[in-house]
Parts: structure tokens; sequence; C-alpha cells
């Protein structure tokens, strides 16, 4: 018996939250997840004015790679005990996704692109990465913009900023409701100020020289990459240009196939100022963020996913319905998603999923799909350039989001 809308939603969202809940038990208390212990004893190093991105091999593997006020913002979490707050952030992630989700998008398709995106996200959490709540806070944006909020908009572009810079490519969003300065302007005030909160728990020179350490290891990070892809190195990830150096043999440097990539993403919003009151093609533009920003970026890893099957879903649910719509999108759950589980024997995942980097060729090719469609639907409204538009050809009262195909 097919469920009612509604009750397919909650039930979506159920298994979200159980999903969290499950993920945060099984790493906060059999294994005790080395990310998020990290993301703890960063709130405390900055406190005692430590070194946020020295190496502490009694407490935790790796290095701290975010922000200061990211390790301020984990302080809620760092008070808890690991388990509990474990499960606090797990559940808090899973949760923002599925409730701007709920907000975007009719019950039925919302049910449908959280489900799409459901393994990505438990695969998420099992590293305790803040990509689900990044996804969450693009979408966040692009609701406020919808609401005629700019400065929320980029308040909360900011945020996500603030962890990851690439949600400021949401910023691209605002270009269709002609909040673009507003929008800009918000997100870079905030930005500024969260930049400066670390303040309240830590000296001006302590927290000058916090950065410049970040600098440092983002920049000896970046060197690294730049080493692995001359040696050909296919256990990496790197979105669509270690693809391409996969694929095709070479030792190409990322920015010619980011500039591609960037071109592509920004044409149908040049092009189509017609249809920035169409709602449909506002929400197409979101879903192509939500998958540039994981495959043109080259310090992407396989839990950056969640964001790119986060805009695959919302693509499916607001395109028309086509069999071959569908089979790429079984195609990208089955080969995202279920080729890169432990469902899946490690020697497959690791000699042929990694090393061909076929994660990222079923988003890539749907994400080229998407940049076509809004193209062509440009074409067939007639747009012209928006360099030769006049602004009097924009309609009023744009539609809400979104009119979705039945």
């Amino acid at each position: 018996m097919r469920l009612p809308p509604s009750r397919s939603l909650a039930a979506i969202v159920g298994c979200y939250l159980i999903g969290a809940l499950v993920v945060g038990i099984q790493q906060g208390v059999i294994i005790h997840e080395n990310t998020f212990a990290i993301f703890r004893a960063s709130y405390a190093h900055l406190v005692h004015g430590l070194d946020l991105y020295a190496a502490y091999p009694r407490e935790h593997r790796d290095l701290y790679k975010y922000s200061p006020t990211f390790a301020l913002l984990m302080a809620p979490f760092a008070w808890l005990p690991f388990a509990p707050a474990l499960v606090l952030w797990n559940v808090a992630s899973a949760g923002l996704l599925a409730v701007v989700i709920a907000r975007l998008l009719p019950p039925g398709a919302a049910a449908t692109a959280l489900a799409i995106a459901f393994l990505e996200m438990v695969g998420a959490l099992q590293y305790s990465q803040t990509n689900t709540a990044i996804a969450a806070l693009i979408i966040a944006a692009f609701l406020a913009l919808e609401a005629d909020r700019p400065t929320r908009a980029g308040a909360w572009l900011a945020l996500g900023a603030a962890v990851k810079i690439f949600p400021l490519t949401g910023l691209l969003l605002a270009v269709p409701r002609q909040r673009t300065t507003r929008t800009v302007v918000a997100a870079g005030l905030v930005l500024s100020i969260l930049a400066l909160v670390p303040l309240l728990v830590t000296e001006p020179h302590t927290l000058l020289a916090q950065y410049r350490s970040w600098h440092a290891i983002t920049a000896g990070e970046t060197a690294s990459y730049e080493v692995a892809r001359g040696a050909h190195a296919w256990g990496l990830n790197g979105g669509a240009m270690q693809a391409v150096r996969v694929w095709c043999g070479v030792s190409w440097p990322n920015w010619p196939i980011q500039l591609v990539g960037t071109a592509l993403l920004v044409l149908p919003v040049l092009l189509g100022r017609r249809l920035w009151s169409d709602a449909a093609y506002r929400i197409g533009l979101l879903a192509s963020v939500l998958m540039y920003v994981v495959l043109f970026n080259h310090r992407a890893e396989a839990p950056s996913y969640v964001i790119a099957m986060t805009g695959v879903g919302i693509w499916y649910v607001t395109s028309d319905r086509s069999p071959t719509r569908t089979a790429l999108v079984l195609i990208a759950v089955g080969v995202v998603s279920l080729a890169s589980s432990e469902l899946v024997p490690h020697a497959i995942r690791r000699d042929v999923v990694e090393r061909y980097a076929f994660k990222t060729a079923p988003v890539l090719a749907i994400w080229l799909v998407l940049q076509v469609e809004l193209l062509l639907r440009i074409r067939r409204a007639g747009a012209r350039p928006a360099l030769a538009a006049n602004p009097s050809d924009r309609q009023p009262g744009p539609e809400p989001v979104p009119a979705l195909p039945r």
C-alpha cells in the first residue's frame, strides 16, 4: 500500500533521525570517532591559547583544519560527554537537512529527495563530517532568498563559510532575485563578525597567530595535493579535476577544469534573465550549485557527496519524470552510495571505485544534463543575454518555490 505524501515524509524524516542516532551510538560508544574528537578538542585548545593546528597525538590522530570560529562553535559539544555530544551532533545535522528539504518541497517530493540522499547522509555522519549541515545551510539561504530576506540568506552562507569557504558559491542564487548586493554585504559583515567572535575566549595576538597557523597548514595541504597530482596518485579525492586526470591519464592543474565548470555554472544565470521569475528555473540553479561545490572542489572528499546527492535529489523531483532521469538517479545511488559502502568488498572499492573515480562520474553526468536542461529552457523561452536585456523584461511577483511536475 502506498503511503500518503505526508506519511512518506514523516517516515523518511524518522529514518534520518534514527540513522543519526544509531551512527552516533556506534561512533561515540564503540569506536570513539577520531574526527569528532578533533572537533571537540579544538575548543579547549582555543580557550587555553594552544595552537589549534599543531599535532596532539595523545588526544587524536590527524590535525585540525577548520577555522578558529568553528572551534568556538564546538563549545556546546565540548562541554558534554563524548557519546551524548556525538549523538547530538549527528541528530542536529541530519535533522537540519530534513527540515530545510521539507520546507523547500511538497511532502511527497521532499520524501523522495531525502531518500536519494539518505545513504550519503549516513556515510557523512559516520565520519562526523560537517557536510550534511553545510548542505542544509545552502538550502536555508535559498529559502531566505525566496522569502525576500537577503540579509538572512547572507548570514546563513556566512555561517557555512566560517566552516568551509565553498558555501559562498550560494551567493550566485541571489542574482535572479536581484538581491545580490544586499546578500553579499550581509555575508561579508556576518563573516567578519564570525572571524572575530573567538576574541570572546582568546587574546587578539593569539587569535592572529591562530589564523597564521591555519593559513600555513592550508597552504601545505594545497602543496601536498599538487605533489599527488604530479605523481598520478589515484587513491585521493578531488572532484572532477582528479577524475579527469585519472580517466585521461594526464597531470593537469585544477584551475582549467574549475574555470570551465564555473563558466558552465554561471552561464544559465547570465543568459536566463527572462526566467528569473520562474521558480522551476531558480530551484534548478540551487541543485546545480549543490553539485558544483563538490564536483569542482579540489579538496572534496567522499563524505562531501552528501551535498551533491542532495542536489541530485532536488533535481530529480523537480524535473519531468522520464526513464532516462530515473536511470541516472538509480545509477548515482548505486555507484556513489552503495558501491562506496561496506556492502562492497574493500578490494573492489579500492581498486575499482576509488582508483577510477567512479564516485564522481554519475554526479558529473547529472550536473551536465542539468546545465543543458537550463540552457534549453532559456532557449525555449527566447531569453536574451543579460547584457542585452532590459530590466523591465523581468516579470513582477515571482512565484513561490517550486512548481513541481506531477
